[in-house]
Protein backbone atom coordinates (compact mmCIF):
# COMPACT_ATOMS: atom_id res chain seq x y z
CA UNK A 1 0.00 0.00 0.00
CA UNK A 2 1.28 3.51 -0.75
CA UNK A 3 -0.34 7.22 -0.38
CA UNK A 4 -1.50 8.46 -3.89
CA UNK A 5 -2.25 11.61 -5.20
CA UNK A 6 -4.05 13.74 -8.92
CA UNK A 7 -1.94 17.38 -8.51
CA UNK A 8 -4.69 19.00 -9.98
CA UNK A 9 -7.73 16.94 -8.69
CA UNK A 10 -9.87 16.90 -5.54
CA UNK A 11 -7.32 17.43 -2.60
CA UNK A 12 -7.48 13.81 -1.61
CA UNK A 13 -4.54 11.51 -0.75
CA UNK A 14 -5.39 8.03 -0.39
CA UNK A 15 -3.94 4.46 0.22
CA UNK A 16 -3.57 2.28 -2.79
CA UNK A 17 -2.73 -1.46 -3.66
CA UNK A 18 0.69 -1.46 -5.86
CA UNK A 19 1.54 -4.14 -8.24
CA UNK A 20 4.03 -4.47 -10.83
CA UNK A 21 2.79 -6.01 -13.56
CA UNK A 22 3.98 -6.95 -17.43
CA UNK A 23 2.74 -6.65 -20.85
CA UNK A 24 -0.63 -8.34 -21.77
CA UNK A 25 -1.34 -8.89 -17.99
CA UNK A 26 -4.90 -7.39 -17.99
CA UNK A 27 -5.71 -9.35 -21.08
CA UNK A 28 -4.48 -12.44 -19.98
CA UNK A 29 -6.12 -12.20 -16.28
CA UNK A 30 -9.32 -10.74 -18.36
CA UNK A 31 -9.80 -7.77 -16.27
CA UNK A 32 -11.54 -5.15 -18.53
CA UNK A 33 -9.87 -2.04 -19.69
CA UNK A 34 -12.23 1.34 -18.99
CA UNK A 35 -9.87 3.79 -20.87
CA UNK A 36 -6.55 3.70 -22.32
CA UNK A 37 -4.18 1.23 -23.02
CA UNK A 38 -2.42 -1.78 -20.83
CA UNK A 39 1.33 -2.20 -20.71
CA UNK A 40 3.78 -3.42 -23.82
CA UNK A 41 6.86 -3.71 -24.43
CA UNK A 42 7.82 -0.41 -25.18
CA UNK A 43 7.56 1.15 -21.39
CA UNK A 44 11.34 -0.45 -20.81
CA UNK A 45 13.32 1.06 -18.16
CA UNK A 46 14.56 4.13 -20.19
CA UNK A 47 10.83 4.83 -21.22
CA UNK A 48 8.50 7.49 -19.68
CA UNK A 49 7.47 6.44 -16.15
CA UNK A 50 3.91 5.49 -16.83
CA UNK A 51 1.14 3.96 -14.43
CA UNK A 52 -2.72 1.98 -15.02
CA UNK A 53 -5.15 2.43 -11.83
CA UNK A 54 -8.03 1.07 -11.27
CA UNK A 55 -11.48 2.57 -11.53
CA UNK A 56 -12.13 2.71 -8.01
CA UNK A 57 -8.98 4.90 -7.67
CA UNK A 58 -10.38 7.74 -10.02
CA UNK A 59 -13.30 7.45 -8.26
CA UNK A 60 -12.11 8.20 -4.91
CA UNK A 61 -9.83 10.89 -6.33
CA UNK A 62 -12.47 12.82 -8.34
CA UNK A 63 -11.02 12.39 -11.63
CA UNK A 64 -13.67 11.21 -14.71
CA UNK A 65 -10.72 10.99 -17.21
CA UNK A 66 -7.80 9.58 -15.58
CA UNK A 67 -5.76 9.11 -18.41
CA UNK A 68 -3.24 10.94 -19.50
CA UNK A 69 -3.00 13.23 -16.24
CA UNK A 70 -0.08 12.74 -13.61
CA UNK A 71 -0.29 11.07 -10.64
CA UNK A 72 2.19 11.21 -7.55
CA UNK A 73 3.44 8.03 -5.88
CA UNK A 74 6.23 7.79 -3.85
CA UNK A 75 7.49 11.12 -4.76
CA UNK A 76 7.56 10.45 -8.28
CA UNK A 77 5.63 11.41 -10.74
CA UNK A 78 3.82 8.99 -13.60
CA UNK A 79 1.83 9.35 -15.82
CA UNK A 80 -1.83 7.43 -16.55
CA UNK A 81 -1.94 5.21 -20.01
CA UNK A 82 -5.20 3.21 -18.55
CA UNK A 83 -8.05 2.42 -16.42
CA UNK A 84 -8.53 -0.60 -15.40
CA UNK A 85 -11.77 -2.32 -14.36
CA UNK A 86 -11.94 -2.99 -10.37
CA UNK A 87 -10.39 -6.43 -9.34
CA UNK A 88 -10.04 -8.30 -5.99
CA UNK A 89 -5.83 -8.09 -4.61
CA UNK A 90 -5.82 -10.32 -1.64
CA UNK A 91 -8.94 -11.99 -0.09
CA UNK A 92 -12.10 -13.32 -1.84
CA UNK A 93 -13.91 -11.54 1.20
CA UNK A 94 -12.43 -7.95 0.38
CA UNK A 95 -13.62 -4.60 -1.44
CA UNK A 96 -12.99 -3.61 -4.32
CA UNK A 97 -9.31 -1.93 -3.08
CA UNK A 98 -8.37 1.15 -4.74
CA UNK A 99 -5.27 0.11 -6.84
CA UNK A 100 -1.98 1.16 -9.20
CA UNK A 101 -0.45 -1.01 -11.78
CA UNK A 102 3.08 -0.50 -12.41
CA UNK A 103 5.09 -1.98 -15.29
CA UNK A 104 7.62 -4.57 -14.80
CA UNK A 105 10.21 -3.25 -17.18
CA UNK A 106 10.36 0.10 -15.17
CA UNK A 107 10.40 -1.71 -11.77
CA UNK A 108 13.84 -0.04 -10.30
CA UNK A 109 14.62 -2.77 -7.76
CA UNK A 110 14.29 -6.57 -9.18
CA UNK A 111 12.19 -8.77 -7.77
CA UNK A 112 13.02 -11.66 -5.97
CA UNK A 113 10.42 -13.81 -7.28
CA UNK A 114 8.15 -13.72 -10.09
CA UNK A 115 4.75 -15.11 -10.63
CA UNK A 116 3.64 -15.92 -14.61
CA UNK A 117 0.08 -16.32 -15.66
CA UNK A 118 -0.48 -17.89 -18.81
CA UNK A 119 -3.76 -18.61 -20.26
CA UNK A 120 -4.45 -22.03 -22.48
CA UNK A 121 -7.38 -22.77 -24.55
CA UNK A 122 -6.90 -26.40 -23.17
CA UNK A 123 -6.50 -28.35 -19.78
CA UNK A 124 -3.94 -25.75 -18.30
CA UNK A 125 -1.97 -28.23 -16.95
CA UNK A 126 -1.31 -29.75 -20.40
CA UNK A 127 1.03 -27.38 -21.16
CA UNK A 128 3.20 -27.29 -17.67
CA UNK A 129 6.08 -29.38 -19.47
CA UNK A 130 6.08 -26.81 -22.04
CA UNK A 131 6.42 -23.59 -20.24
CA UNK A 132 9.32 -25.83 -18.07
CA UNK A 133 10.82 -26.24 -21.11
CA UNK A 134 10.62 -22.62 -22.62
CA UNK A 135 11.99 -21.15 -18.74
CA UNK A 136 14.98 -24.04 -18.50
CA UNK A 137 15.97 -22.22 -22.44
CA UNK A 138 15.84 -18.95 -20.94
CA UNK A 139 17.97 -19.23 -18.13
CA UNK A 140 18.63 -22.82 -16.17
CA UNK A 141 19.61 -21.47 -13.24
CA UNK A 142 15.61 -20.04 -12.63
CA UNK A 143 13.58 -22.53 -10.38
CA UNK A 144 9.95 -23.18 -11.25
CA UNK A 145 7.62 -23.82 -7.94
CA UNK A 146 4.19 -24.08 -7.04
CA UNK A 147 2.49 -24.80 -10.43
CA UNK A 148 -0.79 -24.59 -10.23
CA UNK A 149 -4.02 -23.50 -11.61
CA UNK A 150 -6.16 -20.50 -10.58
CA UNK A 151 -8.87 -22.66 -9.76
CA UNK A 152 -6.50 -24.75 -7.00
CA UNK A 153 -4.85 -21.37 -5.66
CA UNK A 154 -8.55 -20.30 -5.44
CA UNK A 155 -9.31 -23.31 -3.88
CA UNK A 156 -6.70 -23.32 -1.30
CA UNK A 157 -7.45 -19.83 -0.59
CA UNK A 158 -10.73 -20.51 1.03
CA UNK A 159 -10.17 -23.89 2.26
CA UNK A 160 -11.52 -23.36 5.36
CA UNK A 161 -14.70 -22.13 4.01
CA UNK A 162 -15.05 -25.10 1.80
CA UNK A 163 -14.44 -27.45 4.71
CA UNK A 164 -16.90 -25.22 6.75
CA UNK A 165 -19.30 -25.83 3.78
CA UNK A 166 -19.25 -29.18 3.15
CA UNK A 167 -19.10 -29.99 6.59
CA UNK A 168 -22.68 -27.82 6.80
CA UNK A 169 -23.88 -29.49 3.89
CA UNK A 170 -23.49 -32.99 5.18
CA UNK A 171 -25.14 -32.23 8.44
CA UNK A 172 -27.84 -30.49 6.19
CA UNK A 173 -28.33 -33.70 4.26
CA UNK A 174 -28.82 -35.29 7.89
CA UNK A 175 -30.95 -32.95 9.06
CA UNK A 176 -33.67 -33.46 6.22
CA UNK A 177 -33.05 -37.03 6.60
CA UNK A 178 -34.27 -37.09 9.80
CA UNK A 179 -36.99 -34.36 8.96
CA UNK A 180 -38.32 -36.83 6.22
CA UNK A 181 -38.15 -40.17 8.86
CA UNK A 182 -39.49 -37.40 11.41
CA UNK A 183 -42.52 -36.79 9.39
CA UNK A 184 -43.38 -40.30 8.10
CA UNK A 185 -43.54 -41.44 11.50
CA UNK A 186 -45.92 -39.05 12.17
CA UNK A 187 -48.24 -39.42 9.66
CA UNK A 188 -47.51 -43.30 9.93
CA UNK A 189 -48.81 -43.02 13.32
CA UNK A 190 -51.76 -40.77 12.41
CA UNK A 191 -52.96 -43.16 9.83
CA UNK A 192 -52.96 -45.85 12.65
CA UNK A 193 -55.15 -43.81 14.73
CA UNK A 194 -57.32 -43.30 12.19
CA UNK A 195 -57.79 -46.85 10.66
CA UNK A 196 -61.25 -46.96 11.77
CA UNK A 197 -62.25 -43.81 10.04
CA UNK A 198 -60.28 -44.79 6.55
CA UNK A 199 -62.60 -48.32 6.55
CA UNK A 200 -65.46 -45.89 6.92
CA UNK A 201 -64.70 -43.65 4.24
CA UNK A 202 -63.65 -46.79 2.16
CA UNK A 203 -66.68 -48.19 2.42
CA UNK A 204 -68.87 -45.38 1.72
CA UNK A 205 -67.15 -45.21 -1.44
CA UNK A 206 -64.03 -43.47 -1.02
CA UNK A 207 -61.57 -44.44 -3.42
CA UNK A 208 -57.78 -44.94 -2.76
CA UNK A 209 -56.74 -41.81 -4.56
CA UNK A 210 -59.48 -40.07 -2.61
CA UNK A 211 -57.81 -41.43 0.96
CA UNK A 212 -54.21 -40.82 -0.74
CA UNK A 213 -55.05 -37.68 -1.50
CA UNK A 214 -56.98 -36.55 2.23
CA UNK A 215 -53.74 -37.86 3.83
CA UNK A 216 -51.18 -35.99 1.49
CA UNK A 217 -53.25 -32.92 2.30
CA UNK A 218 -52.78 -32.81 5.39
CA UNK A 219 -49.37 -33.64 5.15
CA UNK A 220 -48.66 -30.54 2.47
CA UNK A 221 -49.91 -28.39 5.30
CA UNK A 222 -47.64 -28.95 8.09
CA UNK A 223 -44.70 -28.53 5.51
CA UNK A 224 -46.11 -25.23 3.91
CA UNK A 225 -46.31 -24.07 7.67
CA UNK A 226 -43.41 -25.39 8.91
CA UNK A 227 -41.88 -23.27 5.80
CA UNK A 228 -43.82 -20.49 6.66
CA UNK A 229 -41.88 -20.25 10.15
CA UNK A 230 -38.96 -21.11 9.11
CA UNK A 231 -37.89 -19.07 5.81
CA UNK A 232 -38.37 -15.54 8.14
CA UNK A 233 -35.96 -17.09 10.69
CA UNK A 234 -33.85 -17.93 7.64
CA UNK A 235 -33.85 -14.44 6.62
CA UNK A 236 -33.28 -13.06 9.75
CA UNK A 237 -29.90 -15.01 10.50
CA UNK A 238 -28.92 -14.98 6.91
CA UNK A 239 -26.54 -12.08 8.15
CA UNK A 240 -24.45 -14.67 10.45
CA UNK A 241 -23.38 -16.51 7.71
CA UNK A 242 -22.62 -13.48 5.16
CA UNK A 243 -18.55 -13.25 5.22
CA UNK A 244 -18.83 -17.05 4.03
CA UNK A 245 -20.36 -16.70 0.84
CA UNK A 246 -18.94 -15.30 -2.46
CA UNK A 247 -20.59 -14.14 -5.06
CA UNK A 248 -24.45 -14.99 -3.43
CA UNK A 249 -26.33 -12.65 -1.66
CA UNK A 250 -26.96 -13.53 1.96
CA UNK A 251 -30.64 -13.48 1.04
CA UNK A 252 -30.58 -15.23 -2.18
CA UNK A 253 -33.90 -15.69 -3.47
CA UNK A 254 -32.74 -18.79 -5.65
CA UNK A 255 -31.16 -20.40 -2.88
CA UNK A 256 -33.54 -19.98 0.03
CA UNK A 257 -36.47 -21.20 -2.82
CA UNK A 258 -34.64 -24.13 -3.78
CA UNK A 259 -34.12 -25.48 -0.38
CA UNK A 260 -37.95 -24.85 0.53
CA UNK A 261 -38.45 -26.65 -2.48
CA UNK A 262 -35.97 -29.17 -0.97
CA UNK A 263 -37.66 -29.38 2.22
CA UNK A 264 -41.64 -29.68 0.32
CA UNK A 265 -40.24 -32.76 -1.53
CA UNK A 266 -38.81 -34.71 0.97
CA UNK A 267 -41.98 -33.61 2.70
CA UNK A 268 -44.11 -34.74 0.34
CA UNK A 269 -42.34 -37.76 -0.49
CA UNK A 270 -42.64 -39.06 3.17
CA UNK A 271 -46.22 -38.37 2.99
CA UNK A 272 -46.71 -40.21 0.32
CA UNK A 273 -45.38 -43.23 1.35
CA UNK A 274 -47.33 -43.39 4.58
CA UNK A 275 -50.58 -42.41 2.83
CA UNK A 276 -50.03 -45.25 0.43
CA UNK A 277 -50.65 -47.67 3.46
CA UNK A 278 -53.89 -45.71 4.33
CA UNK A 279 -55.25 -46.11 0.82
CA UNK A 280 -55.00 -49.90 0.89
CA UNK A 281 -56.54 -50.40 4.39
CA UNK A 282 -59.51 -53.35 3.63
CA UNK A 283 -62.52 -51.40 5.13
CA UNK A 284 -64.10 -54.76 6.80
CA UNK A 285 -60.50 -55.16 8.52
CA UNK A 286 -60.63 -51.48 9.34
CA UNK A 287 -63.95 -51.70 11.10
CA UNK A 288 -63.49 -54.52 12.83
CA UNK A 289 -59.93 -52.76 14.39
CA UNK A 290 -60.08 -51.00 18.05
Amino acid sequence: MAPVAIPGAAAVTTPAVLASVGPAFFRTMQIPLVAGREFTDRDHATAPRVVVVNRRLAEILGVRSPVGRVITLQNEQLEIVGVADNALSFSLKENRRPAVYLPYLQSARPSGQMTFEIRTAGAPLAVAGAVRDVVRQADSRIAIHDLKTQAVHIDQAISTEITLARLCAVFASLALALAGVGLYGTVAFTVTRRTKEIGIRSALGASACGILWLILREVCTMAVAGLAIGIPLVLAGSRYVKAFLYGVPANDPASILGAAAALLACGVVAGVLAASRASHIDPLSALRSE
